[in-house]
């Protein structure tokens, strides 16, 4: 990876960094092994963060923004999650009855990981365990959804389960909010991608197998303690018996994620809008532009 900056043309353009998600993990100026971003964020003009505790980690992340110029609105890919489904775009819905269609009237789990720098660093499943996965599942009436992280999705790895009436893939939806919308359980690791499902207020599952090493590598911005919004699981028995918890009671760890979720999101319902309305009034009363 790399900077952009070289495209952008100070005076003449207005960066706004979105991000893609809230993060959970070190990023920009951060994370010292991506040298980049000291290209880059001298360009950004405004910067969108989700709660005062991530407003202070963005305007660290992506230095010299200014405070004021770090908006805290929510993220407007959120907006896709909360919206009634009636106003959704006609993609979005499509999307969702296909998703209805596969899983037939079961409830989803979904599985999805982050990426790692190194494919085999993945948890790969024995066939025994997904044998064992696969009873569970139909013993309550549920399928295990996997979604690959788009930065691998593409390799081998993430066939390395194999799909059958109660573990299928989900990596042929374009958006995860599709996938998320359906949700009954979430199964990741230290992806952002359950700070978003917080906002729903179901069960998350964090299989954390590798998280010594991946502190060692990668490093967070919170206290795991804090952040987390469900069971660390460690091993795969551990990760069995919460997730049949979670099947049975939608409630378990709810104080957990209410927790999770008043420390990363502070912000409007819609928040698409509120984004919409500052770009307005970043238009209408413009400031000096950052530059290189």
């Amino acid at each position: 990876m790399s900077s952009y900056s070289s495209r952008i043309r100070p005076g003449r353009h207005d960066l706004i960094q979105l991000w893609h998600g809230i993060p959970l993990k070190r990023i920009g100026r951060l994370f010292p092994h991506e040298t980049w971003w000291e290209k880059e964020t001298p360009h950004y003009s405004a910067i969108v963060c989700s709660s005062e505790r991530d407003r202070e980690i963005m305007a660290q992340a992506f230095a010299p923004i200014p405070m004021d110029r770090v908006w805290l609105t929510g993220l407007p890919r959120n907006s896709l999650i909360l919206k009634e489904e009636s106003a959704l775009p006609a993609d979005y819905r499509s999307a969702l009855a296909h998703l209805e269609s596969l899983l037939d009237g079961r409830r989803l789990v979904i599985y999805a990981p982050t990426w790692r720098e190194r494919p085999e660093s993945l948890y790969s499943f024995s066939e025994e365990e997904q044998d064992v996965l696969a009873c569970l599942l139909r013993r309550h009436n549920a399928v295990l959804g996997v979604r690959g992280h788009a930065n691998v999705r593409h390799r081998s790895v993430y066939r390395d389960m194999r799909e059958s009436e109660a573990i299928i893939s989900l990596n042929e939806f374009a958006d995860v909010n599709v996938i998320l919308r359906r949700g009954h359980v979430l199964v990741t690791d230290y992806s952002s991608i359950y700070i978003d499902f917080l906002l729903l207020d179901r069960p998350i599952i964090h299989f954390a197998y590798d998280l010594e090493a991946y502190v060692r590598e990668r490093g967070f911005l919170y206290d795991l303690d804090d952040a987390f919004g469900g069971a660390c699981c460690t091993t795969f028995d551990h990760l069995l018996t919460e997730l049949e918890r979670a099947l049975v009671d939608s409630d378990h760890c709810r104080e957990r994620r209410l927790k999770a979720r008043r420390l990363f999101h502070t912000h409007s319902t819609d928040a698409a809008a509120a984004v919409r309305d500052r770009l307005f009034g970043l238009l209408d009363s413009p400031s000096p532009k950052a530059t290189a």
